[in-house]
């Protein structure tokens, strides 16, 4: 190689550093909805865009403005403020554990009010467990249930009857990592308390959904979750909406050869059985239909 050659490809390897990377680094493509609050809301909250009344309202007043507010932990209320002098604002409560997120579902209502109003968004409840407390007074003095309760900060509960004068609570925790303390009941007196975790089963929320949904059609969706006992064995109770029935999906929690459990041991289930295999474990689905 030449002199002169060898000086060529140095001085196009300098002018390569000093003007190529340069250039290449102002057009780099930009994080999404970097500078247009629009593509920030569809990327933080893809429900939005497919929401027909939330995207028209954009598309209609062009620049926007949004924020989140109030709600809790579960739900959360989604204010978009147009940039110009439009006369109108738009919220929404946004469902934040909704499994599908992406789906429409997920927002719980869309409203459209004036600019300067107020927004008619409530003050949170203190103390969700407030009405479980006056039929069960003894769950707001056990130090097991408040100990469950300042740890993991649950907001939502169900209660459930397993017998004549039994009955079960669950209190549950869909923040993160997936709990639930559960308490049965005789005559309004504790009989027994029970830590679960998804932590400590072989089966987590997001296996036990993808199972569930497994065998759906495309459109249908998560309505909740819970894990649940029978004889001892521990299940994942999936709640699947399935056009207009809601369909109830066991899921082992643990991969074992179990055997399905009667739809007798499931109060207040209605309808056929259906027992079909995903996976590695056996699902037991009630069908009921969905009232509205």
């Amino acid at each position: 190689m030449s002199k002169f050659t060898a000086l060529l490809i140095i001085g196009l390897l300098v002018a390569e550093f000093f003007i190529i990377v340069p250039v290449s680094a102002a057009v780099q493509t930009p994080l999404l909805g970097q500078g247009n609050q629009t593509l920030i809301l569809y990327g933080i909250h893809p429900n939005a865009q497919k929401n027909e009344t939330i995207r028209t309202f954009i598309e209609e007043h062009g620049d926007i403005e949004w924020w989140e507010q109030g709600g809790n932990r579960t739900h959360r209320y989604v204010c978009i403020v147009p940039v110009n002098a439009s006369e109108k604002k738009l919220f929404y409560l946004n469902n934040q554990t909704a499994l599908g997120h992406d789906q429409e579902p997920s927002i719980v209502f869309v409203k459209i009010i004036d600019r300067d109003e107020p927004l008619p968004i409530p003050t949170p409840d203190p103390d969700p467990f407030k009405a479980l407390y006056l039929k069960y007074p003894v769950l707001e003095e056990d130090e097991d249930v408040q100990t469950y309760i300042e740890d993991h900060s649950p907001e939502r509960y169900k209660e459930e009857p397993i017998g004549m004068s039994r009955s079960r609570v669950y209190f549950i925790d869909e923040e993160g990592t997936f709990s639930e303390y559960i308490v049965d009941l005789e005559d309004g007196n504790i009989v027994s308390g029970r830590y679960l975790s998804e932590d400590h089963l072989a089966v987590n929320r997001s296996e036990a959904i993808e199972q569930a949904l497994g065998r759906q059609p495309e459109d249908a969706l998560v309505e909740s979750v819970l894990l649940t006992v029978y004889d001892g064995d521990i299940y994942w109770e999936i709640a699947v909406l399935n056009g207009p029935r809601m369909e109830y999906v066991l899921i082992p929690a643990e991969k074992k050869d179990l055997t399905p459990h009667p739809t007798t041991t499931a109060p207040g289930f209605g309808g056929g059985l259906a027992l079909y295999s995903i996976g590695m474990g056996l699902v037991i689905s009630w069908m009921r239909r969905w009232r509205h």
